[in-house]
């Protein structure tokens, strides 16, 4: 954003879903986001599925928002016919019009199903079932836990807007609900090694993994197991995440006080938290202690619970 072209003639810089950046308060993301735009040499774009979203409160008040619409169908059909033109594909207006339709204006599945349809050089629209509808991650869940074919589920995830964290989340608290014994460790064998790669992925960028995540999260679980369990239970969202949030909340106070007993004896603030604070919690009650430190009221309750 800083640099001149190559050429000296501008340039225009693309920053595509900003929504998987993380919040101001980390190094970079969004708060690099923000600093840079400022004072831009140029023109930047920036696209998200969520502006309102309340991270992003900031950054909105330094940009122009535009909306992008669904495509009209006759600009989708025009669009297809330039295609069956240029690849040599036979059809007929009913059929693209039917394929315009069945996107509601997406023209990337509306070329998807246009590909599929003219395997044979013919688009023909008869016999086809309609576009797969976006389907409740319950359904899914229900899918992976109960069927034991792999070609059934290897694809299900795609019937849902979730992502595939919040749907290995799901797939973690709920499969003790259907799974017990050996069937339970094997599934659990498959969550461990996709939550491995994607780790890869986080570290090295190389989302090529997403197959293989993919894989074990779905026929990888489903077929882990030797019987289907008859019963159905009440499949629960997470409860992680919430634990992980109050585990957080416990521990702010200890880290801001041990952040306080870090400036005052001159070392680390991981070693007045690890080294320092265990023993000197009941001393740290002293009112001079206290005083010393410069601790607040609701770390002085904290204390003293």
């Amino acid at each position: 954003m800083q640099q001149q072209s190559l050429f000296s003639k501008g340039k225009l810089i693309l920053v595509d879903d900003i929504d998987a950046l993380s919040g101001t308060k980390d190094r970079g993301g969004l708060g690099a986001i923000e600093e840079l735009i400022t004072k831009p040499k140029h023109l930047t774009f920036l696209t998200c599925i969520d502006p309102w979203e309340d991270k992003f409160s900031k950054l909105r008040k330094k940009c122009i928002l535009i909306e992008f619409q669904s495509l009209k169908r006759d600009s989708i059909i025009n669009h297809l016919k330039k295609i069956c033109e240029e690849e040599k594909v036979n059809y007929t207006e009913k059929d693209l019009q039917e394929i315009a339709k069945l996107s509601k204006g997406d023209l990337r599945a509306a070329i998807n199903d246009l590909q599929a349809f003219s395997i044979t050089k013919t688009i023909s629209t008869e016999d086809k079932s309609e576009r797969d509808k976006e389907e409740d991650l319950i359904f899914c869940l229900r899918k992976i836990l109960k069927s034991k074919k792999w070609n059934e589920t290897i694809n299900i995830f795609d019937k849902t807007n979730e992502d595939l964290n919040e749907c290995m989340l799901w797939l973690d608290e709920n499969l003790p609900k259907e799974y017990s014994s050996e069937d339970l460790k094997k599934a659990y064998e498959k969550l461990s090694r996709a939550d491995v790669f994607q780790g890869r992925i986080r570290r090295w960028q190389y989302w090529r993994y997403l197959v293989y995540i993919n894989i074990l999260i779905t026929s990888g679980i489903a077929i882990s197991k030797k019987e289907t369990n008859p019963e159905t239970p009440e499949y629960t969202r997470t409860s992680r995440i919430l634990k992980l949030w109050m585990a957080k909340v416990r521990n702010a106070k200890k880290k801001s006080i041990s952040e306080k007993i870090a400036t005052v004896t001159h070392t680390s603030k991981h070693r007045a938290l690890k080294d320092t604070y265990p023993y000197l919690r009941k001393i740290l009650q002293n009112p001079e202690v206290i005083k010393e430190l410069e601790l607040d009221e609701e770390e002085i309750e904290w204390l003293r619970k």
